[in-house]
Parts: structure tokens; sequence; C-alpha cells
């Protein structure tokens, strides 16, 4: 009577590490006192003990889903989830280091299959979500399945002696001082959320039959309400795939605009492995990425889209037409170096008709193929030479005309930058040569004019008259 009793302290201990009371140190009681019950028992026992412990994590843990959908389906779920919790005591614990070592893995283990299956998985409970508070500077370093693990692995308080169990107090209070005094790198200003709860229908568990009804009702529950910087939607608002699905995806956008700020939409989304829960942004909204780029503007299905401004860490910005989460359509782009370009994108890259300006004030006008000069455009460079003509990946090719500035000119053909092929080069001297280059210079069949009106016919090599 007394391990039942444990047991479901446990299980309550567990729940306090999560909202309303949020008390970051219970799940590491919890799981010790998990791991000691146990410890030394037949099958049936640990598989008893652990269900009743998931039973008194579970049942308080998702009530709040009783509100929506009834009393049943929240107890097929908490008892759902309390059996897949049992599984810890598959396997036969004793107080060695070994076995808490193995406790803590299962645990996390178990923890991940609960994320995965059944109908997708469900993630509540996850013992990585309760530690924000205390050892925060160290999720980046292992992320939450790490802090999962870090906080059942307090199974080997069992099998420590006092010094050890002092130790790992003392440590735990010099993570917390840690935290505490690492600069943060959060924003020093609050933010207006508005959350909202469309319902359903009818309470039970087959509100999904009825396709769209989710949906629409959390359209029609969802207004404008001054200051809101984010709207939230809760998993499963969009009962059917908010992306693939038009008639879904066209009410979510529509609202979204109206709304004229960001709309986060909890959704499931279809894949070939099976139903996904998705978080889904659309509207419009800002986006700070860890790299330090930052994007405020639209989006929609969680991707950039439409007008928005991107701004790189280095330096470059883009400001102009998103779509997939890339830039394309028209739009300007400021390099940190002084370049600009201002046209068409696509896929990120500049693609179409499009000007480019350098810092030392040469310029391209004309078309651009997956970021490079890409057939028929004038170029003018710094000095004042100009080029006008067709271009292969950024080079001079096809047919062209190159004017320098002390009025040297050459009409032809070029190849990967280079003239060759037949062409007409005169000089501001008044000479002229009417044939076929080779690599930017004179070589097959030509004639060269002088101004004095001699004239050399034949065959050229190298830039040099032979024959």
């Amino acid at each position: 009577m007394v391990t039942v009793l444990f047991a479901l302290v446990s299980g309550l201990l567990f729940f306090a590490g999560f909202a309303p009371f949020e008390l970051w140190f219970t799940p590491y009681l919890a799981a010790a006192i998990l791991f000691r019950i146990l410890c030394d028992k037949s099958l049936g026992q640990r598989m008893t003990y652990a269900g009743l412990a998931g039973l008194s994590f579970f049942l308080p843990l998702l009530h709040w889903s009783s509100v929506y959908v009834g009393s049943v389906p929240w107890l097929v779920l908490a008892v759902g989830e309390s059996l897949i919790f049992s599984l810890i005591g598959l396997i036969r614990f004793q107080r060695r280091w070994e076995s808490a070592l193995t406790f803590s893995t299962l645990f996390t283990l178990i923890e991940l299959m609960r994320m995965k299956a059944p109908f997708g998985g469900f993630g509540w409970g996850r013992l990585g979500f309760t530690q924000v508070d205390s050892i925060s500077w160290i999720y980046p370093l292992v992320g939450v399945t790490g802090i999962s693990l870090l906080v059942s692995s307090a199974a080997f308080l069992i099998i420590s002696p006092l010094k050890t169990l002092l130790s790992f107090f003392l440590m735990l209070g010099i993570s917390m001082s840690i935290t505490s005094l690492l600069p943060s790198n959060s924003f020093e200003r609050s933010i207006q959320i508005t959350a909202i709860q469309g319902g359903v229908d009818e309470l039970g568990i087959n509100f999904n039959e009825r396709a769209l009804r989710v949906l629409e009702r959390h359209v029609e529950a969802t207004t404008y309400v001054p200051g809101t910087e984010l709207y939230v939607w809760p998993e499963n608002a969009s009962d059917v795939d908010p992306v693939k699905n038009e008639r879904a995806n066209f009410l979510i956008t529509n609202l979204a605009q109206g709304l004229d700020t960001s709309l986060l939409v909890g959704g499931v989304e279809r894949s070939s492995h099976g139903p996904i829960n998705s978080s889904i942004l659309f509207g419009k909204g800002t986006i700070i990425f860890a790299s330090g780029d930052k994007y405020v503007g639209g989006f929609k299905n969680s991707k950039k889209d439409g007008e928005g401004t991107y701004t790189w860490a280095n330096g470059d910005k883009y400001v102009g037409d998103h779509k997939n989460d890339k830039p394309n359509g028209k739009g300007i782009i400021t390099f940190a170096n002084g370049d600009t370009y201002d046209g068409k994108h696509k896929n990120g890259k500049m693609h179409g008709k499009g000007i480019y300006v350098s810092k030392d004030g040469s310029k391209y006008e004309g078309n651009f193929i997956n970021g490079q000069r890409h057939g028929k455009g004038k170029a003018v460079f710094k000095g004042g030479d100009k080029y006008v003509g067709y271009h292969s990946k950024g080079k001079f090719h096809g047919k062209g005309t190159y004017t320098w500035a002390n009025g040297d000119k050459y009409v032809g053909l070029y190849e990967n930058g280079n003239k060759n092929g037949k062409g007409v080069s005169s000089w501001a001297n008044g000479d002229k040569y009417v044939g076929e280059h080779k690599n930017n210079k004179r070589d097959g069949q030509g004639k060269y004019y002088f101004k004095d009106g001699r004239k050399l016919a034949g065959i050229f090599k190298d830039g040099n008259f032979v024959r």
C-alpha cells in the first residue's frame, strides 16, 4: 500500500513541474522516487506502479482537454498515455548505477516514443519543458531531449551517498546562478498575444468527422483585438490540412490579411508518414534568426510570403516580394559593399530583367538567370567603357558591341567573355581590322586597314600578321 502511495506521489510530483505550479525541482524528486519503487520488483509490480504514476501524472496534466471534447476523450487519452508510460517497467532495476543509467535512458526513449505515436504522437508532459527557469543556459547545448535525460538521471540520487547528494544540489544551484548571471538575448519588451479557442459543435471524439467545422468555428471566433501582435490557435484548430486544403488555406489567409498581424495556427498536416501536428504561421510578423538575420513581412504556411524585408547579419538587405520562403518577384537588394540590384527574382536569386549598380559606378541593365547576367543587356563600366550585347553565365557571349572610353570599338562575336569569331575592331587613331578573333586577339583570316591607306590581308596569329 505504501508503494502504491509513493507511485501516486511520484506522478503528482511530475505534474507539479508543469503549469499551473511550474515547480522546477519536483520532476527530479519524482524521477528519483519512481526509480526507487521500481527497484527489485517483479514485472507485474513494475508495470502496475509505473502505470499508477502515469495516471496521477496525466490525469491532471490533460484535464484541460475535457473542457473542449468531454470527459471520455480526456480519460481515454490519459489512460493511453499512462499505458505507454508504464513501459518503463519492462526492465528490471536494481540500486546500482547501471540500472539508474538504464532507467534515465529508457525514460527518455519512452518520452520520445510518446511524441511519435499514436496518431502522430502527443508531446505533452516532456520533462525537458520543466527547466526553462532553472538551467536555461543548457538548452542550446543539449536540447529538450537532453534536458529530459538530465532530469530523469535523478535516479542516481537513490544510489548515491550523502556527499554525492549534496554535491548534486550544489551543482544545480550553481547552474541556476549561471542562468541568472548570463546576459539575456531576449527582447526587453512585452508583446500582446490573443489566444483563440473556437471549440467544437458537440463534445466527443468524433468532431473530426465534420470536416472544416472546427476551422470555421475558429475563424468565426477570431476578431480584431487592438494591440495584438500575435493571434494563436490551439492544436488541431484546423481539422483539415491548412496547407493542402484550398478552402482551409483561403479562409486562414484571408483572415490573417484582415488582422494585419501574425496568426499561428495549430493544424494537422498530411504527409506520406501520416498526420503531423504542426504550428503554421500566417499573416505578417517579424522573425529574428539565431544567425542574426531578420525578416519583417508577410507569411503563408509558415513561409515568407508577400511583401517583406530580409536583412542579413552581414548587412545585405532585400526589400520586395517573397514566395515559398524566398525572394520571388520584384525587389531591391542593397549589399553591404555598396552594390545594389533592382529587378526580378526567382527562388532567392536575381532572375529576369533588372539593374545592377556597383559601388564604383559600374552599371548593368538587362537580363539575369540564376543570379548571373544572361541574355541581352547593357553594361557601363567605371571609366566610361560600354558594352551592349549578349551574355551567358555572367560573361560576354554572342553578338555584342564594346566601346572604350578613348573611342576604340569592337563589334562582333564573344565567347566566354573573350572576343572569339568574326568581328570588326576600329581604333580612335583611324586603324581598322575586319576578320576573325581568338581569345581577344586577331587570329585567322582578316584584313587590317591603316589610317594612311595601307592594308594587310591574309592570316593573323596571336594578334600578328603571318602571311
